[in-house]
């Protein structure tokens, strides 16, 4: 390590997230969802997450060894149960591995036989709490101290334990006080409480009214909500660069009193694509030579950029500091009368916002010093969609198209069809991330 030219990334930070648009793009997507993170991807895991609360809360003595622990082990029945009944969840190799033992032995399972250094009692971050605490807190399931269920918390657990004459908080107690559980019993419990699994009544009228309530306290939302984009609208938005630019567009008149919310969507990608496209390029250039990538004509870039200076002149998103890293967009603007300046403005942007981090940057003035941090094929691609779309306005689409963001629109439909009882397989759920 001592003589290689690069540096050595030693942190993740270093190489995640090198332009700082993930803060941004959580606030644009917060003002639409703030109740949904890209880690909540389904709505059984609230109810799950309302019943262990329930069961901890019965519990006279303080949990050994703090409240993520306690919780996991809690938890660490449903995930047995669902691995034994063949069904994804959190942790699902990790559960697998202790039901294959299971199996294999013929013998029962306790919590007490599996180790505290077990791989499930590590990250603890990584499972129910961690994904869907958060979440449950802005929905109002839970208190914000995080620990205590509300009253609708409370009415949530009571209706997602009970589903085919069995309950989880049953079993859950039986499983904390050191009672066994054959692989019958978890495949039976984990069939019943399967993701994909259908909720009773009760528990979908639970959300019903969660949704009423959210959207009787948030009015400008409410539109998501009673008419939340179909299957066939999030797949075209994923589809390719063209139906997802007129898909974003189409979000200002489908909910005009988001509209301007939805105009910064549309920029932010528009700007972050383009500052993307200048750093990859630099990183490109630097790592593999510019003759050996397809040539892109100097003035294409100098189109993009000025377009994009003008985009960023007029963009709401300068009215929020929020909204754009440090002062890129803003600076941006002035590309306007200096598109030439595109590289070396995000260059700069890149240097300020990795020291910030305090985190090497990938690239400086001296050249490449973190390597492969760009996908070859993946960008030769983009490099002749450059050359081959034939005006600056379709190129434009095509870099905010790569760099789309998660604005949760496929969350806010997952939930509503949860609570109306409306078919939407993990397969189409799947398509229309892609």
């Amino acid at each position: 390590m001592y003589f290689t030219e690069y540096v050595v990334a030693e942190k993740v930070a270093s190489v995640v997230d090198p332009l700082g648009f993930m803060r941004p793009a959580g606030v644009l997507a917060g003002r639409l969802f703030p109740q949904f993170t890209v880690l909540f991807n389904h709505p059984a895991y609230a109810g799950v997450l309302c019943a262990i609360l329930q069961v901890m809360a019965e519990r006279k003595r303080p949990p050994q060894g703090g409240f993520g622990r306690a919780f996991r082990a809690a938890e660490m029945l449903w995930g047995l149960a669902l691995a034994a009944a063949d069904r994804p969840v959190l942790n699902i190799r990790r559960y697998g591995r202790l039901v294959e033992r299971l199996e294999q032995d013929g013998s029962t399972l306790r919590l007490r036989n599996i180790a505290p250094t077990d791989a499930l009692f590590t990250r603890l971050g990584y499972g129910t709490l961690g994904h869907y605490l958060q979440p449950c807190v802005h929905w109002g399931w839970v208190s914000p101290d995080g620990r205590t269920l509300t009253e609708a918390g409370q009415t949530l657990a009571d209706a997602a334990a009970c589903r085919a004459g069995l309950d989880l908080r049953v079993a859950m107690r039986d499983w904390l006080s050191g009672d066994a559980f054959n692989a019958e019993q978890l495949t039976s419990l984990g069939n019943a409480f399967a993701l994909d699994a259908a909720p009773a009544a009760v528990e979908r009228q639970c959300w019903r009214k969660r949704i009423a309530a959210w959207v009787e306290q948030h009015p400008a939302t409410a539109p998501l909500w009673h008419d939340p984009l179909t299957v066939n609208d999030l797949q075209a938005l994923a589809r390719d660069a063209d139906a997802h630019a007129e898909g974003i567009v189409a979000l200002r008149h489908r909910y005009p009193s988001l509209a301007v919310s939805m105009r910064e969507l549309a920029d932010f990608e528009t700007l972050a694509g383009l500052a993307q496209f200048a750093f990859d390029l630099q990183l490109a250039q630097a790592q593999f030579g510019g003759d050996a990538l397809p040539p892109l004509p100097s003035k294409v870039l100098t189109e993009l950029a000025t377009a994009a200076g003008r985009i960023a002149g007029a963009s709401v998103l300068l009215q929020d500091r929020r909204l754009h890293p440090g002062n890129l967009f803003a600076e941006m603007a002035a590309l306007a009368s200096q598109p030439d300046a595109l590289p070396g403005l995000v260059l700069q942007h890149h240097l300020t916002h990795q020291r910030a981090k305090g985190v090497a940057p990938l690239i400086d003035e001296r050249g490449l010093r973190v390597a492969d941090r760009v996908d070859r094929g993946e960008f030769e691609e983009t490099l002749i969609e450059m050359v081959e779309r034939g005006s600056t306005s379709r190129r434009l689409r095509w870099l905010a198209f790569r760099s789309r963001r998660d604005w949760h629109l496929q969350r806010c439909r997952q939930v509503h069809d949860w609570a109306h009882k409306v078919t939407f397989s993990r397969a189409a759920r799947e398509e229309a991330t892609a």
